[in-house]
């Protein structure tokens, strides 16, 4: 996992340098507010090493640090600091971290962590309209972890237990288009959840920093 959290770091770095190749040539055009709009919708992949520490209060496996999930977020331009395009929007996304389900004659026990995140952001993008960009962004809001743990000793009785909890968290991130809409990028998010209840009172706390990777495709009028 320490690979590949170094790798999605380098990814960050990487695409932070990219602004070089995204400056244009000529004199830089006005932009003027919501003159350009995106609509992104991604995959991602998410490594947490916050949930390899918990430990459930019953039997069972840890969770599981890396999720799969998904990304959207809706943008439009405000105007222009310097040789950046500025946008801000809204940001929705998601992802399920599952356990290593514990099996045996007559019982089972599993746990789950659901995460779900609302945020504004602001996001700097260099580069000019209908070529090649860098965008540069963060975002702030509200994180929410649910949580159910179900142990069942002998089926069909089951001891759930089910909690949420939301905070407030953010991330930095960096993405570049490589053909058209297709986009790549990297976040470095940060939450603390605290401890989870319905995994027990001593099963540790649930903090950041998770890293993403996305891939997705982004709508709107920039190569118009």
């Amino acid at each position: 996992m320490k690979t590949a959290r170094a790798q999605i770091v380098l990814l960050l770095g990487v695409l932070a340098t990219g602004p070089v190749h995204a400056q244009s040539d000529g004199p830089a055009s006005p932009v003027g507010f919501a003159d350009y709009w995106n609509a992104d919708l991604a995959f991602t992949y998410t490594l947490w090493d916050s949930l390899r520490d918990l430990e459930p209060a019953g039997r069972g496996g840890p969770l599981e640090t890396d999720a799969a999930g998904f990304d959207t977020s809706l943008e439009g331009s405000v105007g222009r600091l310097g040789n950046a395009i500025v946008f801000i929007g809204f940001n929705f996304g998601m992802a399920g971290f599952n356990s290593n389900i514990f099996l045996e004659e007559d019982a089972i026990t599993e746990s789950n962590i659901d995460l779900i995140y609302a945020l504004g952001t602001l996001n700097f993008r260099l580069g000019e309209p209908g070529r090649q960009y860098v965008d540069i962004d963060v975002g702030l809001g509200a994180y929410n972890a649910g949580n159910m743990y179900i142990d069942c000793i002998a089926v069909p009785e089951c001891l759930a237990s089910e909690v949420s909890v939301t905070r407030p968290g953010g991330y930095v991130g960096a993405s570049w288009a490589i053909w058209r809409g297709l986009k790549l990028a990297g976040r470095i998010h940060y939450v603390d959840f605290g401890t989870i209840s319905s995994i027990g009172p001593e099963s540790g706390t649930l903090e950041g920093p998770m890293y993403s990777v996305q891939v997705g495709w982004e709508f709107g009028n920039w190569f118009r």
